[in-house]
């Protein structure tokens, strides 16, 4: 799959299934942005696993197949059969982000599965941090994602308090 499709494919599953993070996106810079929205794409898909598969072995190995994935990744195989993974390939490569960072996020949602609910906020949030430029733009994108996190779920609201900076 080429870059384009790939990002295409990223930008639409998060805005049909994480809106209020697809609204985020445009918070970062530009060159940033497929790389931020490959990463909460994989996101998504790691958050639905527990509701497609209802047997908690059956999401684990689920799991398991995306963990292998990106290991796969940073093992240099670029034969991925998601749309997804080309997008999150590109983004560990252009901002060498550390495997830890997923790992970390895959053991949250582990914890979920397992029934030890653990929320992957904060790993997601680590993650995607790596995505961004500088610091500058890491302290603006952190302080978004507060007000974010502590809006109600009215998502035009969220959205023009987001955008006033309020």
């Amino acid at each position: 799959m080429d870059e384009k499709s790939s990002n295409q494919y990223c930008q639409d599953l998060v805005r049909n299934r994480d809106y209020h993070r697809y609204l985020l996106s445009f918070f970062v810079p530009r060159p940033s942005r497929p790389s931020l929205l490959a990463i909460l794409a994989l996101n998504v898909e790691l958050q639905s696993i527990p509701d497609k598969a209802t047997d908690p072995m059956v999401a684990l190995v689920r799991l398991q197949w995306w963990r292998d994935e990106i290991t796969k990744i940073y093992e240099g195989d670029t034969a991925q059969s998601s749309p997804i993974l080309p997008g999150v390939q590109r983004a560990i490569s252009r901002h060498s982000i550390p495997k830890g960072q997923f790992e970390a996020l895959f053991h949250c949602y582990d914890d979920i599965i397992r029934g030890t609910a653990k929320a992957p906020d904060d790993c997601l949030y680590d993650l995607l941090s790596d995505t961004l430029p500088d610091d500058k733009t890491r302290n603006a994108f952190s302080r978004k994602l507060q007000i974010h996190d502590c809006l109600d779920d009215d998502a035009p609201f969220r959205a023009i308090r987001l955008w006033l900076g309020v």
